[in-house]
């Protein structure tokens, strides 16, 4: 029998919680590998300053610091990601970066913790490709 969605993603949990250290400890070159397509992303998405900007599948951070640095302290980014020990990295990354107008919180893109039209923008960057249910996903980040 094939696991349920809802079993898969708690697997996805426990597996990114228990690689972040790793993750972490490569993170800058993989931060300065992908900048190419941060940037794209967040241009691609057209953010802006003073916008509202959910980033899905934070990961260690990128690129939900980008964009909260071109939103500016009129704007507020919030990045979601299954995997807490991740989000502490990318805390971490924010604070070092002096971000005050981002904040990291665990959710599952499936199930957005939000009202509808909350955001201006919505980004991502290697989360999809991981959900046992995209279309899913996808409904939830339109409303």
């Amino acid at each position: 029998m094939s696991p349920s969605p809802e079993q898969l993603i708690e697997s996805q949990r426990q597996d990114w919680n228990r690689v972040a250290g790793g993750w972490e400890k490569w993170d800058r070159f993989f931060d300065e590998q992908m900048a190419f397509l941060n940037h794209r992303l967040i241009a691609d998405a057209r953010v802006r300053s003073g916008m509202r900007v959910l980033d899905l599948g934070s990961g260690t951070g990128y690129p939900a610091l980008l964009a909260a640095q071109t939103v500016g302290t009129h704007g507020q980014v919030v990045g979601i990601d299954l995997a807490e020990q991740m989000l502490d990295a990318a805390r971490r990354k924010a604070t070092l970066l002096k971000l005050s107008n981002l904040t990291f919180q665990t959710g599952d893109v499936t199930s957005l913790p939000f009202e509808q039209t909350s955001f201006d923008a919505v980004t991502t960057r290697f989360c999809l490709m991981f959900l046992p249910e995209i279309q899913k996903a996808v409904t939830e980040i339109a409303r």
